[in-house]
Protein backbone atom coordinates (compact mmCIF):
# COMPACT_ATOMS: atom_id res chain seq x y z
CA UNK A 1 0.00 0.00 0.00
CA UNK A 2 2.85 2.40 0.77
CA UNK A 3 4.34 1.84 -2.66
CA UNK A 4 1.06 2.60 -4.36
CA UNK A 5 0.70 5.95 -2.59
CA UNK A 6 4.31 6.81 -3.39
CA UNK A 7 3.80 6.00 -7.08
CA UNK A 8 0.64 8.08 -7.25
CA UNK A 9 2.39 10.99 -5.53
CA UNK A 10 5.39 10.84 -7.88
CA UNK A 11 3.15 10.62 -10.93
CA UNK A 12 1.09 13.60 -9.75
CA UNK A 13 4.20 15.69 -9.09
CA UNK A 14 5.62 14.84 -12.53
CA UNK A 15 2.41 15.76 -14.35
CA UNK A 16 2.05 19.00 -12.38
CA UNK A 17 5.68 19.95 -12.98
CA UNK A 18 5.52 19.26 -16.70
CA UNK A 19 2.29 21.27 -16.99
CA UNK A 20 3.73 24.29 -15.17
CA UNK A 21 6.96 24.25 -17.21
CA UNK A 22 4.95 23.96 -20.44
CA UNK A 23 2.74 26.92 -19.55
CA UNK A 24 5.75 29.07 -18.66
CA UNK A 25 7.48 28.12 -21.92
CA UNK A 26 4.38 29.06 -23.92
CA UNK A 27 4.16 32.42 -22.14
CA UNK A 28 7.77 33.20 -23.05
CA UNK A 29 7.47 32.01 -26.68
CA UNK A 30 4.18 33.71 -27.62
CA UNK A 31 5.62 37.24 -28.02
CA UNK A 32 8.23 35.88 -30.45
CA UNK A 33 5.71 33.84 -32.43
CA UNK A 34 2.93 36.47 -32.61
CA UNK A 35 4.53 39.90 -31.99
CA UNK A 36 2.10 42.06 -33.99
CA UNK A 37 -1.04 40.39 -32.72
CA UNK A 38 -0.12 40.83 -29.07
CA UNK A 39 0.97 44.46 -29.43
CA UNK A 40 -2.24 45.33 -31.33
CA UNK A 41 -4.39 43.76 -28.61
CA UNK A 42 -2.44 45.61 -25.89
CA UNK A 43 -2.93 48.93 -27.72
CA UNK A 44 -6.67 48.31 -28.06
CA UNK A 45 -7.05 47.37 -24.40
CA UNK A 46 -5.06 50.35 -23.13
CA UNK A 47 -6.83 52.82 -25.43
CA UNK A 48 -10.21 51.62 -24.13
CA UNK A 49 -9.04 51.97 -20.52
CA UNK A 50 -7.53 55.48 -20.57
CA UNK A 51 -8.60 58.94 -21.63
CA UNK A 52 -6.21 59.36 -24.57
CA UNK A 53 -4.34 57.30 -27.11
CA UNK A 54 -1.34 55.02 -26.64
CA UNK A 55 0.84 54.32 -29.66
CA UNK A 56 4.20 52.60 -29.87
CA UNK A 57 6.19 51.17 -32.76
CA UNK A 58 8.07 48.22 -31.27
CA UNK A 59 7.34 46.05 -28.29
CA UNK A 60 10.91 44.72 -28.21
Amino acid sequence: MKRTLKRIFIKTVKITGISIVSLIAILFLLPYILPNTISDKVKQLVNRSINGEVNFSKAR
